[in-house]
C-alpha cells in the first residue's frame, strides 16, 4: 500500500496504522495523509472484503489541490470549472452542501455500491471551480 504511493510523494506526514473506526467498512481501516493538512491528499484503506480478495484494500482518497497530485478519472482535478465537471460527468448532481451553509458539493454515482465521486465547488456557475475531489466508498456514509 504505503510503498505504492512513496514514489510519487515520500512518506506520508501521518500514518494513523490500523485501527478501529465504527463509521468506516470493516473491523479496521487505516489512513495516510501527505501534506501539512487533513485534505491534502489523503488515502484511506480497508479490512472489509470489497472485491472478494481477503487482502486489506483501498477504498477512499480525498484531495483538496494543494499538493501536485496525478487524481484520477482523468481531467477532473482541483480548478477545473463547473463546465468542465459536467461535460466530463453528465450525470453530475450539484447540491446543497450538507455541512456547510451555502456551500455547493457535486455527487457523481456510480452503479456500484463501491464507487463514487463527489468534492465541493465554489458555486453553480459553470465558472466557478472545484474546490475538493473525493473518491470512493469514504466513511459515514
Amino acid at each position: 500500500m504505503q510503498t505504492a504511493l512513496e514514489p510519487l510523494f515520500g512518506l506520508p506526514s501521518i500514518d494513523s496504522g490500523w485501527i478501529f473506526e465504527p463509521l468506516c467498512p470493516g473491523n479496521e481501516f487505516r489512513f495516510l495523509q501527505y501534506g501539512d493538512t487533513l485534505f491534502d491528499f489523503r488515502v484511506l484503506f480497508t479490512d472489509a472484503d470489497f472485491f472478494g480478495t481477503g487482502d486489506e484494500q483501498f477504498f477512499s482518497y480525498d484531495y483538496n489541490g494543494v499538493l501536485e497530485v496525478p487524481v484520477s478519472p482523468p481531467d477532473l482535478t482541483v480548478g477545473a470549472t463547473v463546465a468542465e465537471l459536467q461535460e466530463l460527468y453528465p450525470e453530475v448532481q450539484l447540491l446543497e452542501d450538507p455541512f456547510i451553509s451555502g456551500g455547493v458539493v457535486y455527487l457523481v454515482e456510480s452503479d456500484t455500491d463501491f464507487e463514487s465521486l463527489f468534492g465541493r465547488v465554489a458555486g453553480e456557475d459553470p465558472t466557478d471551480l472545484v474546490t475538493s475531489v473525493q473518491g470512493g466508498i469514504g466513511c459515514g456514509e
